[in-house]
């Protein structure tokens, strides 16, 4: 069955020229979006949502939600001490651990949207399991106007909101949604498999969800790649029905054009100093680099959300080549990576990090928030 949900469109916010706007400085956070907007005038990153604790009082489930949208341009260098972060004046739903993708606009107008799905909208949405959590942003044609259109539909015309869910963008007109664990404390994990397009045929901006082949498991806190061929690969992650990780040393994938899952079996490069590859994890950030490798950094070695403690997060530092299926370890946990062709911004790595957000720009892995302090860590291949 094919569902279409009709869009109102609400201006949201604005994003002022760069010329003459102080930068904003974030509050550190995690459970955030981190969405990149390949404009070939005036790329972006829309950051959205997230849980902070600045006073320590609070823990990793009951810290308050940010009702923030910020907004980075990545036209012009910066400082990666201080980023140019752009705060919108106005602001989205509240919510963390939710989902968020990019979307190309096909009819030519503006410069795309970024999608954002499920979530934990805390004390104030009572209901966390309705199906009423899809929104779209979008770029202005003048590119510096930041809009929201907001989804107005029935319950029934959209999937249930979800935690924990993993996405990405096919082709930039394809937006896949896999898993995610449901939000009323039951422990139930889902394993659905949606695709999300905007509907150009239509004169009221319909969004269609298209049902595709269920995972074989249940998933939750893993990651998503799509490569240039339209293959999908999911990685990590746990299983809420079994209580277990599912392992780095797995991936399912599906081939473009083809609806099954495949179990790949990925192995580790006979130069690595870990012959066992990746621990098992959830929380981390797999991004492509290049057409071919992706870097995996971070994560939790706790199965369960509410027990992640610091003795559990990660700092390891691993590359992908998905080519070859191989894993090559970059820099251990609390190491350095290696001098010569990989470095990393900060001298002593980039640290514990779980529950941030990353993307691939350019062959640059740019990470933000998470349990270390708000800054951006770059990654170089």
């Amino acid at each position: 069955m094919v569902r279409r949900i009709c869009l109102i469109h609400l201006l949201l916010g604005v994003v002022m020229a760069a010329i003459g706007v102080h930068a904003y400085i974030p509050a550190g956070r995690w459970g955030h979006t981190l969405t990149y907007i390949p404009s070939a005038t005036n790329p972006l990153l829309v950051l959205q949502g997230g849980r902070s604790d600045e006073t320590a009082g609070y823990t990793y489930s009951s810290a308050p939600l940010i009702q923030e949208t910020l907004f980075l341009p990545l036209r012009d260098n910066f400082d990666l001490a201080s980023p140019p972060w752009q705060l919108s004046d106005k602001q989205a739903e509240t919510v963390a651990w939710h989902t968020a993708g990019y979307l190309e606009n096909t009819e030519g107008k503006g410069e795309g949207y970024t999608v954002s799905f499920g979530g934990d909208g805390g004390p104030t949405l009572p209901v966390q399991t309705n199906n009423d959590s899809l929104h779209l942003y979008s770029l202005g044609e003048s590119q510096d106007v930041f809009g929201l259109n907001e989804v107005v539909a029935a319950s029934s015309d959209q999937l249930m909101r979800r935690w924990y869910a993993s996405s990405g963008s096919i082709d930039k007109t394809t937006w896949l949604v896999s898993g995610g664990l449901k939000g009323d404390g039951s422990g139930l994990g889902f394993r659905d498999v949606y695709q999300v397009t905007l509907d150009s045929g239509s004169s009221d901006g319909a969004v269609i969800f298209e049902p595709q082949e269920s995972l074989p498991i249940d998933l939750a806190g893993h990651a998503t790649l799509v490569t240039q061929d339209g293959t999908v690969w999911l990685f990590g992650g746990y299983i809420p029905s079994t209580g277990q990780f599912l392992p780095l040393d797995k991936a399912y994938s599906r081939a473009s054009g083809t609806t099954g899952w495949t179990v790949v079996d990925l192995k580790t490069s006979p130069s690595s100093s870990s012959s066992a590859g990746p621990p098992s994890r959830r929380g981390f950030s797999l991004v492509l680099v290049s057409s071919t490798k992706a870097i995996l950094y971070g994560g939790s070695t706790s199965v369960s959300p509410s027990s992640a403690d610091s003795s559990s997060v990660l700092s390891d530092l691993w590359e992908l080549d998905l080519e070859l299926g191989q894993w090559t370890l970059l820099a251990p946990a609390g190491q350095p990576s290696s001098a010569g062709a990989r470095k990393r911004a900060a001298s002593d790595g980039p640290g514990e990090r779980f529950e941030h957000a990353a993307v691939g720009v350019d062959g640059k892995m740019l990470v933000f928030g998470g349990t270390s302090p708000s800054l951006v860590q770059i990654v170089v291949l």
